[in-house]
């Protein structure tokens, strides 16, 4: 499809500096209209272990073992609405099926079976006492991890209103201020709660290795769990999308 080949396209993979932890003066936060909520989405993924029912428990109909199940959280955000399905792009490793069986198969044993779940819950919906529930979204497809750290995404049912987020016509130059969204790890302990942080952009467009992913640096602060969120510019597009650490 060529919506698909164009996501996954973009040029838009960023490792983000952890160097700087600071939150930008305000005068810089202020030049930000930030990003609707109806934009983000808040994503789990659940991985669990396909159990083997022993004789006994074929003939009971149940599973006596609980089924070995790893989960992470991540961000995420609407590129494209059509009808009542929206596609959202992540970070890879958020929904990557091999990480996934790893980390089950280290606990439950290296011949099980893996099954995965990737639910996402729109982050306008998160400001109540209770949370919603999450919609199972399918994975589209996903870019091999040497070339970058991309996924696609599409939900249906999504809460209206929902709105894309365009994309930018260029990544920006070194010194443009930036923000990143999405929901850090250290807010989801309770109810998970959209952070935005601003900095600049520390170095431009470049390939780590050759026909490798192109990165950007940026001095804004992240966290584990805002994987997969938007980096905008101050015109509220596109330019990045969180998905790694340097120190």
């Amino acid at each position: 499809m060529r919506l698909r080949k164009s996501l996954l396209a973009i040029p838009c993979v960023t490792l983000v500096g952890l160097a700087g932890f600071a939150i930008a003066p305000t005068a810089v936060a202020d030049s930000f209209a930030p990003p609707s909520d109806d934009s983000i989405v808040y994503i789990k993924t659940t991985y669990t272990e396909v159990p083997v029912l022993d004789a006994v428990e074929e003939m009971l109909g149940v599973n006596l073992d609980k089924p070995v199940e790893v989960s992470g959280t991540c961000s995420g955000w609407v590129a494209k609405v059509a009808d009542n399905d929206a596609v959202i792009v992540t970070a890879r490793h958020c929904v990557d099926m091999e990480y996934g069986k790893k980390a089950v198969r280290k606990r439950a044993g290296s011949d099980v079976e893996v099954t995965r779940m990737v639910t996402v819950i729109k982050a306008s919906t998160l400001n109540g006492e209770f949370e919603p529930k999450p919609l199972i979204a399918q994975v589209l497809d996903v870019m091999p991890v040497e070339n970058g750290d991309v996924a696609v995404l599409r939900v249906s049912g999504l809460a209206q209103p929902v709105v894309p987020l365009p994309l930018a016509p260029s990544q920006g130059n070194t010194g443009d201020a930036v923000a990143t969204v999405g929901f850090p790890a250290a807010s989801t302990h309770t109810s998970p709660r959209l952070i935005t942080t601003y900095g600049t952009l520390t170095s431009e467009s470049s390939p780590i290795e050759p026909n490798g992913e192109y990165v950007v640096t940026s001095d804004a602060s992240t966290s584990n769990g805002a994987s997969g969120g938007p980096i905008i510019n101050s015109d509220g597009q596109v330019v990045a999308m969180t998905s790694k650490g340097y120190k």
